[in-house]
Order: C-alpha cells, then sequence, then structure tokens
C-alpha cells in the first residue's frame, strides 16, 4: 500500500461519509470546507502507521471531530459530538458492508487484514 494512494483513498470515502452526515444531521453544505475536511482526513489516515494502537485511536477520534469541524463550521461541544457521533456510525456502517463482501463473497483482489480493507 502505497501512503498517496491510502490518503486519497480515505479523503475520497470521508467526502461520500462527510455529505451523507451532513444530510442526516441537516447541515448546510459548503463544497470547500467538505473537501478540506475529506483532505484532513485522508491525512488522518496515515495514523495506522502508528505502532501503538491506543495512541491511533485517540488520534482517530481527534482527527474525526477535527474533521466535523472543519466541514460543518460549528465548535459547539454538543453540535459536535452529535456530527462525530453521526460521522463515526456510518464510517462503522461502511466499514460493515465492505467487511461483509469480504466475508461472503471473497472477491479477488479484496483483502481484509488487521481490521482493514
Amino acid at each position: 500500500m502505497y501512503a498517496d494512494m491510502l490518503v486519497a483513498g480515505n479523503a475520497l470515502t470521508d467526502y461520500f461519509l462527510l455529505r451523507l452526515c451532513a444530510a442526516i444531521c441537516r447541515q448546510p453544505v459548503r463544497r470547500g470546507r467538505m473537501a478540506l475536511a475529506a483532505l484532513a482526513g485522508g491525512g488522518a489516515s496515515l495514523l495506522i502507521l502508528i505502532p501503538s494502537a491506543m495512541w491511533a485511536a485517540v488520534g482517530a477520534l481527534v482527527a474525526g471531530a477535527l474533521m466535523c469541524a472543519i466541514a460543518f463550521g460549528s465548535f459547539r461541544p454538543r453540535a459536535l459530538v452529535r456530527q462525530l457521533l453521526c460521522l463515526y456510525a456510518l464510517g462503522f456502517a461502511w466499514s460493515g458492508i465492505w467487511y461483509a463482501l469480504w466475508f461472503f463473497l471473497k472477491p479477488n483482489g479484496l483483502y481484509w487484514h488487521n481490521g482493514y480493507v
């Protein structure tokens, strides 16, 4: 896996997850903010390279909050927590879809290792 592909793939996925989160939370969408937040999320995908799982998890939580703050422009704690929970629920569902695809169909070229597709 190349770092640029990791960042680009995650940024694209984050963009669409943020757009879906905005629709669910009824937040106004600004493409520039969404793109910037998605790029921040793509950069944060490099956290999987941290050897300590605890620090990677803390970093992922901070990165998610930063993505929501950038995308939605809200720094109010209650709104930020709601948006963050929505984003993580959508990410969890997206990951579950890919896991089910791998588990049941095992398509060629789709690999699952250590919780990552």
